[in-house]
């Protein structure tokens, strides 16, 4: 199709992808158009527990406790998904498997070594760093309050143990028997 006189195969996608269990806790903060019901203190809520159905948290018609996932892209359209996991899987997987080139880049790559993910990005569309010095922003630029500065990021997703922080028992287990196993791979993630 054409979009403003552009024809999709006349561009090369660039995906980040993020680690999910990163991903995941990152969408307690910043949700963006995706909702699904949780609470601060049981974020990111993949399975429901007893404090949930206190709070009024049902799983509806999941006979695993899953809490379902709704994206509002626009008043007319929107996905459902069976959890966070799931849109994960669905999104990410929708981009590895399409037929189309793309180049997909994981978001931690970016973070730590981001000259030379950035110069094999040119060189991958074709074009070349056209600056000697690499210039790092080391503060967000980001709207967002509680964004993370570079040197925040690096603290923050340079430990392991942080990737699952937040998670609980349930929701952990959630998460490693349904991320799917091609996407984990593919883009080199380990369960913790």
């Amino acid at each position: 199709e054409v979009d403003g006189g552009i024809s999709h195969t006349d561009t090369l996608p660039v995906v980040i992808v993020k680690d999910p269990f990163s991903w995941m806790e990152s969408m307690c903060r910043h949700p963006y158009s995706v909702s699904w019901r949780h609470t601060r203190v049981h974020c990111p809520n993949l399975v429901t527990d007893h404090a949930n159905e206190v709070a009024g948290i049902h799983a509806q018609g999941s006979p695993e406790k899953a809490v379902a996932v709704t994206v509002r892209y626009n008043k007319s359209n929107s996905t459902h998904h069976t959890s966070l996991a799931a849109l994960w899987n669905d999104w990410y997987g929708a981009y590895y498997e399409a037929p189309w080139p793309r180049l997909i880049v994981r978001y931690e790559d970016l973070l730590f070594y981001p000259e030379f993910i950035v110069t094999k990005a040119c060189q991958c569309a074709g074009g070349k760093i056209m600056f000697e010095n690499f210039k790092f922003t080391t503060n967000s630029d980001k709207a967002h309050e509680v964004s993370s500065g570079m040197k925040n990021a690096i603290l923050k997703y340079g430990t392991a143990a942080n990737r699952v922080a937040q998670f609980t028992g349930q929701d952990k287990s959630y998460a490693v028997e349904h991320l799917s196993r091609d996407l984990m791979a593919g883009f080199n993630y380990s369960y913790p």
